[in-house]
């Protein structure tokens, strides 16, 4: 994730100047993948067509440990057993495009 030199604030999404004190200088850095669970929502309806996922499917927004918050949805989850403030971990999942989606699981002892 792009983080500012000058005030070392994380930039989410990408940016060309640091919403905090304006410097345009950055590096990118690599982050932990740990976080919390902030928001979630349960859709009960598949928006995205093209997309094969099971019913209901996780959106969250996840409080990174370094800051920043990002949405993304959840794999491998009891959407029963959800709560704000439940440790999760990243994990990258490959899809059959050749692209690499940002994805959760809860992080349980591991973290």
């Amino acid at each position: 994730m792009q983080q500012c030199k000058q005030c070392k604030t994380f930039r989410f999404p990408p940016a060309n100047i640091c919403a905090s004190c304006s410097s345009d200088q950055y590096d990118w850095h690599a982050l932990s993948g740990r976080g919390i669970i902030w928001s979630y929502c349960v859709f009960h309806k598949d928006y995205f067509p093209n997309e094969s996922r099971k019913i209901p499917y996780v959106v969250v927004l996840i409080q990174l440990e370094e800051g920043p918050r990002v949405f993304s949805n959840m794999t491998d989850v009891d959407v029963n057993s959800l709560q704000i403030g439940l440790p999760v971990r990243a994990i990258f999942e490959d899809q059959p495009n050749a692209e690499t989606l940002l994805r959760f699981r809860l992080a349980g002892g591991d973290t």
